[in-house]
């Protein structure tokens, strides 16, 4: 756990960075505004690399450049914290080290050149550890799974090379990726949630659960998978969405078996939700007013911080499907549906605990 001076040294960086979340009417002048003509804004939300007319900057494509910032927010809090605490927001960020794992596979799957996969691959800057070049001249998806073994997601990297051995099927490793990482987060966080506090872990549920939700709706009743094969696919937990719960939730046979099958406070937040991906929506707005409390009172700043990453990806969605909808000419009405709302009082975090 970190001592008392770090922990208010922390606090103090996550109310700086939390003056730079946006608000209800942030979200209306982004949807109103070009960014040519509100560049002050971006520059005080910290948003610069994403309109920068940098060369060097720009030819990273929006997505890039949007985890960029992200992974520049996760520098500065790492710095203020110390063994398992940082170990836990550092691997926070690999997640995207994760998606460039996954673009790796699927360039080679299709032939791609080495050079034109690269071009995809996120910087990661400080939080680097894959060898990226090694994956890159390896001469199949088995040989480049090896490799990832020997690297510090060998855990990830054996159980995907055994499925793909077995399914030969981006699916199935796309699915163990995902699963193997944040049954690893869920290590890590249970292994600081007495150090912390309760806080933190009820912000812990609200990721997991949704996920786990969202998943199961999506692999049970999208894609129509197995319950058995469904249940192996999610995260264990010890969360409000007990092994038990998902495990009863699988076996049903329609979508509109889930909310009155679910627990509350889920069958009220569930009430009319049609889709997966309206549940999803329902669940990360959830999380997200949870995480604006967390990041103005949680006495742990660690808390503090992870509730401040979490609103800051939420944020650079918005942003991002504005610069995506005006590049591309939609409505502005079609653009603020996309939108997905902030509380007028974002940008208000309180001071260090």
């Amino acid at each position: 756990m970190i001592g008392a001076s770090h922990n208010a040294y922390l606090a103090t960086r996550v109310a700086l960075l939390a003056t730079r979340l946006l608000s209800e009417p942030d979200l209306t002048l982004l949807g109103e505004k070009a960014p040519t003509e509100i560049r002050p804004f971006f520059v005080e939300h910290g948003l610069v690399p994403l309109i920068t007319d940098d060369a060097a900057v720009s030819r990273h494509p929006l997505e890039q450049r949007i985890i960029t910032v992200l992974l520049e927010d996760a520098v500065i809090l790492s710095r203020a914290l110390a063994g398992r605490e940082r170990d836990f927001l550092i691997y926070w960020t690999h997640r995207f080290e994760l998606a460039n794992l996954k673009a790796i596979i699927r360039g080679k799957m299709a032939n791609e050149a080495a050079e034109s996969i690269r071009d995809k691959l996120v910087e990661m800057g400080p939080f680097a550890s894959l060898p990226v070049e090694e994956l890159l001249r390896t001469e199949d998806i088995v040989e480049l799974l090896s490799r990832v073994e020997r690297s510090q997601y060998a855990d990830i990297g054996r159980q995907a090379r055994q499925v793909f051995e077995q399914q030969h099927e981006l699916f199935a490793l796309d699915t163990t990726f995902d699963q193997r990482y944040y049954g690893g987060l869920v290590r890590r966080a249970a292994a600081i949630e007495t150090d912390v506090g309760t806080e933190f872990k009820s912000l812990m549920a609200a990721v997991i659960d949704s996920l786990n939700l969202v998943w199961l709706l999506r692999y049970r009743f999208a894609y129509q998978l197995a319950p058995s094969q469904v249940w192996y696919l999610l995260i264990p937990t010890h969360y409000r969405l007990s092994s038990a719960t998902l495990q009863a939730l699988a076996q049903l046979t329609r979508f509109d078996e889930v909310q009155p099958a679910i627990p509350e406070p889920f069958r009220t937040w569930l009430t009319g939700a049609t889709s997966p991906n309206d549940v999803g929506r329902i669940l990360e707005a959830k999380t997200s007013e949870l995480a604006r409390k967390i990041v103005r009172h949680a006495p742990s700043a660690l808390t503090r911080a992870f509730a401040y990453m979490l609103l800051r990806e939420h944020d650079l969605h918005n942003v991002h499907v504005v610069l995506k909808g005006r590049s591309i000419n939609i409505a502005p009405e079609i653009i603020r549906a996309g939108l997905h709302s902030a509380p007028a009082a974002a940008g208000a975090a309180g001071g260090p605990a």
